[in-house]
């Protein structure tokens, strides 16, 4: 934060970044998450913790911080949209971003976000690439989310996001664009997703900084993934909402057809309750044109030809090893024999080998071979 400027004051320097941090029920994280903003090497920023009702610590390690530069707000329990939604409501900045109180930034981080905007001004959502660390804030092995962020590919593709959101973790929206599109909305279980789906459809220009700059913790009680089926349903309310219409508009029939698809042939509906399933295809597919729906149904068709190829040759080749499995393992079995009976001469060969040493033991013992011996000896030591 600009120096003279009293936190949520409305005074007239205006901070180039604000961090919103909703806490709950996160007190051996905050800690961690405040410090690394804190940290910053870029100072130009407020920090807004909104704690949202926790029955831990967490509005203990929040509320005993001393810096101008943190907002700290004490709610009652409430959605995570709304506790968002608060901090916003508190927040100055020219950017936005939300930080999780379970997450950490780079010391780097708003330096290098502050840089590449500064050079493309035409931004208006900008991603950063990211590791994976554990509860203790060590570094993971397994980096596949890390993985899936840290790709380089066109988010201003429609295409880009259907069915899949690689824009997770950590970025950065303008105030004034995050405000024009309403908010953090009213969903939950993919929120962020909502978010770019709706400024992908306002036209905001996205952009991922390809530098690792922030650190996603993973400890066994992440939100992300934990409600399968409120994260379909969620999804067909973005895609009802937003994501169809854009698509329409944009002329893109082909991801209107996948979008579609993706819901006839979900794994996680076909598996809910029947009337759930039927309210949410009723919703999202069944209210969509003739041609539309035949298109989505073509691609099934086309998807269901690909399995039965894929199975038919996954059959043949199973087979095909089956076959060879059984030459080996019948070749095997002879050489196995072979084996035995080499190992059957060996124990015979090594039977007669001790009765002949026990033989020539007893010869050795008795009195006329060791006359024999004496007088050989002897008849060796005469000359001529």
């Amino acid at each position: 934060m600009a120096p003279g400027r009293a936190p949520g004051s409305g005074g007239c320097q205006v901070p180039e970044f604000s961090i919103l941090m909703p806490a709950y029920n996160y007190g051996r994280f905050v800690g961690q998450a405040i410090d690394s903003v804190l940290a910053q090497t870029h100072a130009d920023f407020e920090l807004i913790v909104v704690e949202s009702g926790s029955d831990d610590n967490t509005w203990d390690v929040v509320s005993a911080y001393d810096d101008p530069r943190l907002i700290a707000v004490r709610t009652e329990r409430m959605p995570l949209p709304h506790t968002l939604a608060v901090a916003l409501e508190r927040a100055n900045g020219t950017w936005v971003t939300n930080l999780n109180a379970d997450d950490r930034f780079l010391p780097e981080a708003l330096a290098a976000v502050s840089a590449r905007l500064r050079s493309h001004p035409a931004i208006g959502v900008l991603g950063v690439h990211l590791r994976t660390i554990d509860a203790d804030g060590d570094l993971l092995a397994d980096q596949v989310t890390a993985e899936w962020v840290n790709t380089t590919r066109d988010l201003n593709d429609p295409e880009a996001w259907i069915w899949t959101n690689h824009l997770v973790g950590c970025a950065f929206i303008r105030r004034s664009s995050l405000l024009d599109v309403g908010g953090y909305g009213d969903l939950d279980t993919i929120l962020d997703w909502d978010l770019w789906i709706r400024a992908l459809a306002a036209g905001e220009h996205f952009d991922v900084l390809p530098e690792v700059l922030f650190e996603w913790r993973r400890h066994g009680a992440n939100l992300t993934g934990s409600r399968p089926l409120a994260t379909v349903e969620q999804y067909g309310q973005i895609a009802r909402r937003t994501l169809l219409p854009f698509l329409r508009r944009s002329g893109r029939d082909d991801l209107v057809a996948r979008t579609l698809a993706g819901f006839i042939t979900n794994d996680v509906l076909a598996h809910a309750d029947p009337q759930v399933r039927r309210m949410i295809l009723d919703e999202v597919v069944y209210d969509c044109p003739r041609e539309e729906l035949d298109q989505a149904m073509h691609l099934v068709a086309e998807e269901v030809l690909r399995l039965r190829e894929y199975y038919t040759e996954t059959a043949v080749a199973m087979r095909q090893g089956q076959q060879q499995l059984a030459g080996l393992t019948s070749e095997l079995d002879e050489r196995t024999r072979e084996v035995t009976a080499l190992a059957d001469r060996l124990h015979a060969c090594e039977a007669d080998r001790r009765q002949a040493q026990a033989q020539l033991e007893a010869i050795q013992s008795r009195a006329v071979y060791r006359a024999a011996r004496k007088a050989a000896h002897v008849l060796r030591r005469r000359p001529g």
